[in-house]
């Protein structure tokens, strides 16, 4: 197991529901862009709902809806395959996060997704030798049924003392009446860099909401 008391410390901390005060959140975490699923807690999931990595879904471990909610997996993104981050991200991501969430189905816990980079010890400035940066690429898809409401807490942690580049890709799909609370929290270290794209596809009458919940200053946010 991944020897890091900062992260240890937010796996068993609360956090903060949309009104639902300080709440016990469904947790997704990401090794460096691998989903752990020793330190992920999924328990309690409604039937026919999924948060987990694609290597589940491609083992056929779940349902046919879950499976094919695997087609939106980059249309969502369609338009940006000329921008290079993405293209970066494509190449790169050892696994995909996915939440699936059913028609009709209200998640009452948040999903708290964790992402923690090991980085790179000793390195002190992004600007004297970038080639020395620990490259991340997480990638995240969230598909959200007819009517189904969830919460989606994004975290980004690294490891004390150490510098890396994280390059996340999220995909939201919202099918019509679904609604999803987005937030987003930076917290690596301030000598690391930063990018982060979210991409939503979206149904006509439907209502979604995105907000960034933290910045950290001095961080390298692209």
């Amino acid at each position: 197991m991944l020897n890091c008391p900062l992260i240890k410390l937010h796996l068993f901390c609360t956090v903060p529901g949309q009104n639902l005060g300080e709440v016990e959140a469904l947790r997704l975490v990401f090794i460096n862009g691998v989903i752990s699923e020793s330190l992920s807690s999924l328990d309690g999931l409604p039937d026919m709902s999924f948060i987990g990595s694609i290597q589940s879904i491609l083992e056929g471990k779940v349902g046919s809806a879950v499976s094919q909610s695997l087609e939106l997996l980059g249309m969502v993104a369609s338009g940006t395959h000329d921008d290079t981050f993405m293209s970066l991200n494509g190449i790169g991501a050892p696994d995909v996060g996915v939440v699936f969430v059913p028609e009709g189905v209200h998640l009452e816990r948040p999903v708290h997704i964790i992402y923690y980079s090991s980085g790179r010890q000793g390195f002190q400035a992004v600007d004297e030798n970038l080639s020395s940066v620990s490259l991340s690429s997480p990638r995240l898809l969230v598909v959200a049924g007819k009517d189904a409401q969830l919460e989606i807490i994004e975290e980004f942690l690294g490891e004390s003392g150490s510098a890396c580049w994280t390059n996340c890709v999220c995909e939201i799909s919202l099918s019509q009446g679904a609604q999803v609370m987005h937030s987003y929290v930076q917290e690596q270290e301030r000598n690391s860099i930063h990018i982060k794209q979210t991409h939503v596809s979206q149904v006509i009458a439907l209502h979604s909401e995105l907000c960034f919940q933290k910045e950290v200053l001095g961080v390298q946010v692209l």
